[in-house]
């Protein structure tokens, strides 16, 4: 059990994004360029359902948001074990009733998203609700993400990273 590949789907505009990606690292072909970001990010899910760069034999794709750090990696094993003992079903996180992500998709689920004509995610999973496998988890890190320097500030305890007022060498 583990990642085979990650391809981050992308604002094609985003100069500094494709410069931070070349330093992680990332080549060109190892990203996804979404060239109508405007649409939100279900049209990014669909440019990465259509993408001619997924390894073969993959049998599921995470959808996960990239400020989302602070999730545990305890709560990844159980999705992903969870996704590895259901692999036909939709796996998705819920912390105190409130489904969130990351979303764990079966392959032929994923592929299916590049011809929804569902509005958002989240449509298309309820309309996929019979395969839905709703898993609780005890981590409030996959309800909140990172939007804001004030979200930041929120999730900084929890996450133990410094702050802005913290120094190197300190």
């Amino acid at each position: 059990m583990g990642v085979a590949q990650i391809a981050p789907v992308i604002d094609a505009s985003n100069q500094l994004l494709k410069t931070a990606l070349l330093d992680a690292r990332f080549s060109y072909n190892e990203w996804i360029n979404n060239f109508f970001p405007e649409r939100g990010m279900f049209s990014s899910l669909q440019e990465a359902s259509r993408w001619k760069g997924w390894r073969s034999g993959l049998t599921h794709l995470v959808v996960a948001l990239g400020d989302q750090p602070h999730i545990k990696i305890s709560t990844l094993g159980v999705l992903l074990e969870t996704a590895q003992q259901n692999p036909s079903r939709i796996c998705q996180p819920v912390f105190n009733g409130r489904a969130a992500h990351p979303i764990i998709l079966p392959v032929d689920q994923f592929v299916a998203l590049a011809e929804s004509d569902a509005p958002d995610l989240g449509a298309f999973i309820r309309e996929r609700d019979a395969i839905r496998l709703r898993v609780a988890v005890n981590d409030q890190g996959v309800t909140g993400d990172l939007d804001t320097p004030a979200d930041y500030a929120r999730w900084n305890p929890q996450i133990g990273l410094p702050s802005r007022h913290d120094h190197v060498g300190r």
